[in-house]
């Protein structure tokens, strides 16, 4: 296992909530109260979850969004290169999408929003637990425009 992590987020409010994960059952815990958050606040929010020691190979930073009903955004951080994970099942969302982002929104490109909402938690904890990608998810360099 990969643990443990602090999970960020901005939810609409100025100061970030944060959560230190340091079991899978935190994991999910904290992965609830993010999306209840998102829910309640009719946003879509970007979390980091930042590793404390990280281990060789495994990502120092994990960022992902939630709260939109369709798809999200995984991006994988490490060895300074950047990763989005796209999986074959999710089309392109369309549309402009605002992310609540550091205390401001900012539209966040559809291109990259390759994760059904529905696989988004399972992803993440494949990810921190396995330090592997689930099924016929695939890591797409994430170029610096």
């Amino acid at each position: 296992m990969n643990f443990p992590y602090v999970m960020r987020w901005y939810a609409g409010g100025p100061e970030p909530v944060e959560r230190l994960v340091s079991t899978s059952i935190e994991l999910r815990r904290s992965f609830e109260i993010v999306t209840l958050e998102t829910l309640y606040a009719e946003v879509v929010c970007e979390v980091d979850l930042v590793a404390l020691n990280p281990r060789p190979a495994q990502p120092p930073l994990i960022r992902f969004l939630a709260g939109h009903p369709a798809a999200s955004r995984v991006i994988i951080h490490g060895g300074g290169t950047a990763h989005f994970v796209r999986m074959p099942s999710c089309a392109e969302v369309s549309g402009e999408v605002l992310v609540v982002r550091r205390g401001h929104t900012t539209p966040a490109d559809p291109r990259t929003m390759r994760v059904p909402a529905d696989a988004l938690y399972e992803l993440i904890d494949s990810i921190c637990t396995r330090n592997r990608l689930p099924g016929r998810a695939e890591l797409v360099h994430l170029r610096s425009d």
